[in-house]
């Protein structure tokens, strides 16, 4: 229903149309639709909020590990591949479709940074494997820094570092294990290699390695002065326990 002031200007619905006053005209516009929301995106909408929400656990761990280095898209990219990765389940149910139940393998590879690639930085393979049920050995083979680190300018030292991640699906207190690091110096013709057994708490859960790479300059004073940033940090998930067919 539409009334007319003192002013004689028209306020409210008048049919299709609604007026309103605009710096003293009268405007008239189309009343806007009401969309129903089907019951398919009402559906989408919930899985992906579950996602998000399942992703935020893994994030609130892994954030506080780099220090909040990562690219400002890190959120939004993260997301979107633990719900490809989760779609690619093909043989669960919707229900199924979970961070413990699904097969993420296609988390192995993401970086947290896109503008400093860990594989860039670091051309020696870490190699991660489950030796049994509840043993994961990560093992980080002999190379050489002068070759295999790409060392930013000014930068003379490096430290690998790298945790274990359990997710667990049913609680708001995420598993983050002892971080193992490994010091590097920019003239290291060849480290030794080092390899580390990691017992799981629970074979059923979502097992990730994530590592990250720093960097260090060094001051008149002989301090460490840490050379990543926001813009410069690599770091990525290097492993994801495959699930048992």
């Amino acid at each position: 229903m539409a009334i007319i002031d003192n002013k004689g200007n028209i306020r409210g619905k008048v049919g299709p149309t609604i007026t309103r006053i605009v710096r003293e005209k009268n405007i008239m516009q189309t009343t806007p639709r009401q969309h129903k929301k089907h019951e398919n995106t009402l559906k989408q909408a919930k899985t992906f909020g579950g996602i998000s929400k399942s992703a935020k656990k893994v994030r609130d761990v892994i954030q506080p590990f780099l220090g909040q280095r990562h690219d400002p898209y890190m959120y939004n990219r993260f997301n979107s591949i633990i719900a490809n990765a989760l779609k690619k389940n093909t043989t669960l149910s919707d229900e199924d479709k979970t961070l413990n139940k699904a097969d993420m393998f296609e988390l192995s590879g993401f970086d947290f940074n896109i503008d400093s690639l860990f594989r860039d930085s670091l051309l020696a393979p870490i190699q991660c494997e489950m030796i049994d049920d509840i043993h994961l050995e990560i093992t980080v083979p002999s190379f050489s820094t002068m070759s295999d680190v790409l060392y930013p300018p000014t930068v003379n030292s490096s430290k690998l570092r790298l945790m274990i991640y359990e997710y667990q699906e049913l609680t708001d207190k995420p598993i983050s294990h002892v971080v193992y690091t490994l010091d590097l110096d920019k003239n290291q013709e060849q480290t030794k290699q080092q390899q580390w057994v990691q017992e799981i708490n629970n074979p059923d859960r979502l097992v990730m390695v994530v590592t990250e790479l720093l960097f260090y300059s060094v001051d008149t004073d002989n301090s460490k002065i840490l050379y990543n940033s926001k813009s410069f940090n690599p770091a990525a998930i290097v492993y994801v326990k495959p699930k048992k067919n």
